[in-house]
């Protein structure tokens, strides 16, 4: 029998032990809810709230809503305005944004709200080495606000994690790092060592969904009821053509290029795959930054099974090739 891609997103068998079972829709119990709350609680203060704000480029492409992060930075210069004055202000702006900032990521929101979510405009951004546009998710204020803030939270621990075969995520050059190091193994021993260079087609926009958000739930689950907010189900990717007509696309896969989460989540649903074929194969180093890989070994044996397996593996359970 074929087999097929992504027909193992959900299995629960010998290679998925360990991972938390996929379960569509689920309920979140008020003690849930209470711990999700708490635990951004710890991560997020009102410093960080204000030096996100700061730290976000200015006069970006404005989401679905129309507002940008220089809205949010006018109300920050607010309120560091209103700490020079003589008599302090009793209407604490980044308390609230504070508050916000929690509601968003714990993705406790009144019914209907979570559209803010889920919906970006696409946009076309041609990459260095090519003429051809790639596309690009630009979401509500709201959402990059949320994703911005859970993607600070989440980078170092999960560099720690996936440090072993990746090399972090949201790294400037990263895959260039990734480039440089595999070429200084073949400078050491020129005659021995052996590379395979891997990427993954359509990195970003393909992947079963059920697949990533139960890897995160599995490491993260804090970040389950936000993850599951902005991906779960199908969402609403928005375009307009040359001609100013607006189309509707429901993405169904992957996570969309432009999301804060969207590497970090990426790399996570690799990640689960290599710690689960890697150790199998002592002789083989792999070194890589999201959908760019190299594997490099003095064994064309070992590398070849090693990513036979790494790449079936891929197929059948992330929906990736």
């Amino acid at each position: 029998m074929e087999k097929k891609i992504g027909d193992k997103a959900a299995a629960v068998d010998d290679f998925t032990e360990g991972l938390k079972p996929w379960v569509e829709n689920p309920s979140y119990a008020p003690a849930a809810r209470d711990n999700t709350w708490a635990y951004f609680e710890r991560h997020i203060d009102l410093q960080k709230i204000s030096l996100s704000i700061k730290k976000a480029r200015s006069h970006t492409s404005p989401g679905i809503g129309g507002g940008t992060f220089d809205m949010l930075k006018i109300l920050v210069y607010e309120q560091d305005r209103r700490k020079k004055q003589s008599t302090a202000s009793v209407d604490t702006i980044l308390e609230r944004l504070r508050y916000l900032a929690l509601s968003l990521l714990s993705a406790d929101l009144p019914g209907g709200c979570d559209v803010s979510l889920r919906r970006n405009i696409l946009l076309g951004l041609k990459k260095k080495d090519t003429d051809v546009p790639r596309p690009i998710g630009i979401g509500d204020l709201l959402r990059r606000f949320t994703g911005r803030l859970a993607s600070e939270i989440l980078k170092e621990p999960l560099r720690q994690r996936v440090g072993l075969w990746q090399q972090g995520s949201s790294t400037p050059s990263g895959s260039d790092v990734v480039a440089s190091v595999a070429r200084c193994f073949h400078q050491l021993r020129p005659s021995s060592m052996i590379s395979v260079r891997t990427d993954v087609k359509n990195a970003f926009n393909s992947g079963d969904r059920r697949w990533i958000i139960r890897v995160l739930e599995t490491y993260f689950p804090e970040f389950g009821p936000l993850v599951r907010a902005l991906y779960e189900g199908p969402t609403d990717l928005v375009f307009t053509d040359p001609f100013r007509a607006v189309h509707h696309v429901e993405g169904q896969k992957g996570v969309t290029q432009g999301c804060p989460l969207a590497s970090h989540l990426f790399n996570l649903a690799l990640h689960a795959i290599d710690e689960r074929v890697m150790p199998k194969f002592d002789e083989v180093l792999k070194m890589g930054y999201c959908d760019d890989s190299y594997f490099t070994s003095e064994s064309i044996r070992d590398l070849k099974a090693c990513t036979d397996e790494i790449a079936d593996r891929c197929k059948r359970y992330a929906e990736l090739t």
